[in-house]
Parts: structure tokens; C-alpha cells; sequence
């Protein structure tokens, strides 16, 4: 299936943290257009480097389609980058 490019500013209703000493933060709950999205495992992060700053981009999985999110260096707004529906979903 392809990936659909979004690029909108969603609501991340729910975070938890995967290292308690450096406080990794992972997305767990999602709102994009009226519906409400359930993480099922903390997928993978990546750092992106733009120039000073860094910014995290997640891949996680509600288990019928895959998700990409970036979290804006100053951590207080989230971006979903794209959505591909899982083939079997």
C-alpha cells in the first residue's frame, strides 16, 4: 500500500517514557481528524539533524496502519507525516 503524505499538526493525547533517566518521549495516543488512534509499542525513533537543532521523528503502528510523527524541536507540537495502511488491515 502507498504511504499517504499528511503533514498536519495532531493532538498527542497520551506520552510515555521509555528511559527514565533521559525521559525518551514516545507517543502513545493520537487525534487526527476525528478519530482517536491506540499505539501498540513504541515503534522506532529517529534524530534528525537540521542544522543546531534535532528533531525526533517516531514510526509506530496502531496495527492496521503504520505512522510517522515528528515532534517539533521545542517538544510542544506534534506533525503526522504520513500514514500507510497495513496490507492485511
Amino acid at each position: 500500500m502507498e504511504r499517504i503524505i499528511v503533514g498536519k499538526e495532531v493532538t498527542v493525547n497520551s506520552v510515555y517514557f521509555n528511559n527514565k533517566k533521559d525521559l525518551e518521549t514516545f507517543p502513545k495516543e493520537m487525534e487526527f481528524e476525528g478519530e482517536t488512534y491506540m499505539f501498540l509499542n513504541n515503534g522506532w525513533r529517529y534524530l534528525v539533524h537540521k542544522g543546531q537543532e534535532v528533531v525526533r521523528v517516531f514510526s509506530v503502528t496502531d496495527g492496521k496502519a503504520d505512522f510517522r510523527l515528528k515532534l517539533d524541536p521545542s517538544e510542544s507540537h506534534w506533525t503526522l507525516l504520513d500514514i500507510k495502511p497495513l496490507a492485511h488491515a
